[in-house]
């Protein structure tokens, strides 16, 4: 517990916490109201607010079960009078997941002696996290709460009801979360709730799950422009849940959302800019107004990944200054790769790339993983940059050329990457065949290095002599199908390379997606049949979608069966369901997926794409 706690105040990111709640969790999951469970009730007479607050976060995420947890629920209602507002809040998370029935009790109760924030949390945590409060349950206690003395408590209720009424009340409810939001809205999802959501957010969730597209838009019109500052951020947040939902949302909300760019209030301005720059067509309709707000330090990097993700050179400096410096963030490598293509100064970048990559052993830590790495700018912009980068070639040179630290690093993930950028600047690089001949001594390495070698080089006997040492195996695919690529790329595939692609084709459910593009260049139109089996599956696909949309408008004239999925894809009105993780990535990546097929189509069958645009 001692360990647990201390990591948790420390870093709570840290593999000493995890162990040590790990242990917490086994030993609570054996006994559940044995020594250790005691052990941690003790702890909420702790002297430190902030440790007495993670015990109750911990012992909520404990309580989760069929069977209440009485022990625990006591004493979360001892701490709802702790002179702490945060340790209140906790406590009454506790309580409402320990003891849901008791829980109701106490916020149904006729003047509870319970304080405002120690309240709320409680209505907040059975609004949010009671599994059984659905439907008819949550109505009804809304119901109840509708006319509470506290406008949050009403708010809250508001927007609970307004996610599972029927129709017709609806409006009733709304007009409630309107009058209530300007006042309360601060006050939900405070310090210690353990869902820190706007009151937005749920209103965006109500609209969503009911698929009410126009009240979206409407009424994320109407909040971004309230005199309320807390009503326009939940403005903000309906119409970004609306861009993740819906593909007409750019082009409604582009005009609000460009004005709320300019907000008086920064939170309000911030998460605009964010949300305007979380979609590719949103970025496009307001890159004017982008570009007018580079000048602003507090949203100037969130605007120029934006604008960068669109090709927009006027983010060029901005997102050069941020490789330089080792920028870390989600969606910032999208931005480099997308502003660097039609890059008139190249100049610019090479500049940029060549400080963070000699400043790598200064800022760059052995155990930092690849998903955040501090190169992974540099690299992208280096890789993007194409013959432009051959004089990063010394610099390349020695990330590649060296002794090899742990596998867990992220390391090995930048040598990968300075091998692709190599591989893209071809005889150029031809300098570098030296260090790649050393690298082919490595076997976590060796695959990609006789690769590049051949695009540096043009010598084949490598690539060819590591391909056949590879299997025939379908996990193997992924590091033959790169190699057959390049060889096919540079000369073509050897008549026994290209029976063993032949091979791959024998059974089309086992065809991996990269080979489908290497079937189609290599033996052409008498594959279109067998393309055409599998192909189409692909075009909804968050990885192979774009390859597969490519693929289908090359195989013109031979890919007329396959208009019905690239419609499909390319005119429905909601998103496509992606999973990255990343909400806002995946708004980006329908957006490409769909501006993809539309292009498909109109290869295809350009009348009627024209037609339908």
């Amino acid at each position: 517990m001692d360990a647990w706690l201390a990591a948790a105040l420390a870093d709570p990111r840290g593999s000493a916490y995890g162990d040590a709640r790990s242990a917490l969790f086994t030993a609570v999951r054996e006994e559940r109201n044995g020594p250790v469970a005691r052990l941690l009730f003790g702890y909420f007479e702790h002297p430190d607010a902030e440790a007495r607050c993670r015990t109750l976060q911990l012992l909520t995420d404990m309580s989760w079960g069929a069977q209440p947890w009485h022990a625990a629920a006591e004493r979360a209602r001892s701490c709802l009078a702790d002179p702490d507002g945060t340790v209140r809040r906790s406590a009454a998370w506790l309580l409402a997941t320990a003891d849901p029935e008791h829980a109701f009790d106490m916020v149904r109760e006729p003047g509870s002696p319970l304080d405002p924030v120690a309240r709320l949390a409680l209505v907040e945590a059975m609004f949010s996290s009671h599994g059984d409060l659905t439907g008819d349950a949550a109505t009804t206690l809304a119901e109840s709460l509708r006319t509470d003395p506290d406008d949050a408590v009403r708010l809250r209720a508001a927007l609970a009801a307004v996610r599972v009424a029927p129709e017709e009340q609806w409006p009733m409810w709304e007009d409630l979360a309107l009058s209530c939001l300007p006042s309360a809205g601060e006050r939900l999802g405070g310090p210690g709730s353990k869902l820190a959501v706007r009151p937005g957010w749920w209103w965006s969730l109500a609209l969503v799950r009911q698929d009410r597209e126009e009240a979206a838009y409407n009424w994320a019109s109407q909040l971004l422009v309230h005199p309320s500052p807390v009503a326009r951020l939940a403005g903000v947040d309906i119409a970004r849940g609306a861009l993740r939902r819906w593909r007409g949302a750019p082009d409604r909300l582009s005009l609000p959302l460009s004005a709320a760019l300019g907000d008086a209030d920064a939170e309000v301005r911030g998460e605009a800019v964010s949300s305007v720059c979380a979609s590719l067509d949103a970025s496009r309709l307001c890159a004017d107004v982008l570009a007018a707000v580079l000048e602003d330090p507090g949203i100037r990097t969130e605007a120029a990944m934006g604008l960068g993700r669109v090709g927009d050179q006027r983010a060029a400096t901005v997102l050069s200054g941020l490789v330089r410096t080792g920028f870390i963030s989600r969606g910032f490598v999208e931005a480099v790769e997308g502003v660097i293509p039609p890059s008139t100064d190249p100049a610019l970048w090479v500049d940029a790339v060549r400080e963070a990559l000699r400043a790598a052993d200064q800022h760059c830590p052995e155990d930092r993983w690849h998903t955040g790495c501090l190169l992974a700018g540099a690299l992208a912009a280096a890789v993007s940059l194409g013959p432009a980068a051959a004089p990063l070639v010394p610099d390349l040179v020695a990330l590649v050329d060296t002794s090899a630290p742990s596998p867990q690093t992220c390391r090995v993930w930048v040598r990968r990457r300075a091998l692709d950028v190599l591989a893209a600047l071809g005889p150029a690089a031809s300098s570098a065949g030296p260090a790649l001949l050393r690298c082919l001594e490595r076997e976590d390495l060796a695959d990609t290095c006789a690769a590049v070698l051949l695009s540096v080089t043009g010598e084949r006997t490598h690539a060819e002599s590591r391909l056949d040492q590879l299997p025939d195996t379908v996990r193997a695919m992924r590091r033959v199908l790169p190699l057959m690529e390049c060889l096919h790329a540079h000369g073509g595939l050897t008549p026994r390379h290209a029976e063993r692609l032949s091979r791959m084709a024998e059974d089309p459910r086992r065809l991996h997606p990269r080979a489908m593009r290497l079937l189609w260049n290599v033996q052409g139109p008498s594959v279109a049949p067998l393309l055409l089996e599998v192909v189409p599956d692909y075009v909804t696909d968050d990885v192979f979608g774009l390859d597969a949309c490519d693929l289908l408008a090359d195989m013109s004239p031979f890919a007329q069966q396959a208009v019905p999925a690239l419609e499909a894809l390319a005119y429905r009105r909601t998103r496509i369901g992606v999973n990255t993780g990343d909400e806002d990535e995946e708004l980006r990546r329908d957006e490409r997926l769909a501006r993809a097929a539309r292009s498909a189509l109109e290869r295809l069958s350009p009348a009627q794409s024209a037609g339908q645009c």
